[in-house]
């Protein structure tokens, strides 16, 4: 059984872990090497704790695996993984709704997602979803010196 809840702080380290293959499995050959050099296991660390109140964690309820995440950031659908061995089985979905009913109960109407060009799978699965392209943008990717201007998708989707 999967249970999805909200983050707590000890979920952090699964969070960043689980992050940081993803990551590297969705921006493999997509994203400058000056931005990949920083997306090592430890970059990934405070970022994830940071995120532990406004993230929600799908968790194998029989063994405590950590199997996805979702996080938010105001009207902004953050990050989305899933472990590898859950693609495929329906959670996606699952935590992708869990993810949108949030935003709706915070209030927000209208929500935005950033997905890198070329990363397929994930832009199969939001425009399944429900999600709209709306065109090319300058995200801001968090790195530890600040940010580094990435490119990408911006996806909107009407959460009225």
């Amino acid at each position: 059984m999967i249970e999805i809840r909200p983050a707590v702080d000890s979920d952090a380290n699964a969070i960043a872990t689980l992050w940081h293959q993803g990551w590297k499995d969705g921006h493999h050959g997509l994203v400058p090497e000056d931005l990949y050099k920083h997306r090592t296991l430890e970059s990934f660390r405070p970022r994830a704790l940071e995120r532990v109140p406004n993230c929600l964690v799908a968790i194998d309820a029989d063994t405590g695996q950590l199997l996805g995440f979702v996080s938010l950031k105001g009207e902004e659908l953050d990050q989305f993984f899933l472990h590898a061995d859950a693609r495929g089985t329906g959670l996606a979905k699952r935590l992708m709704q869990a993810g949108e009913d949030r935003l709706r109960d915070n209030g927000i109407q209208r929500a935005f997602l950033a997905v890198v060009e070329g990363n397929d799978r994930a832009i199969g699965f939001y425009r399944k979803a429900g999600w709209q392209e709306v065109g090319l943008i300058h995200y801001k990717a968090q790195i530890e010196s600040g940010s580094f201007d990435m490119p990408c998708l911006r996806f909107e989707k009407d959460l009225t």
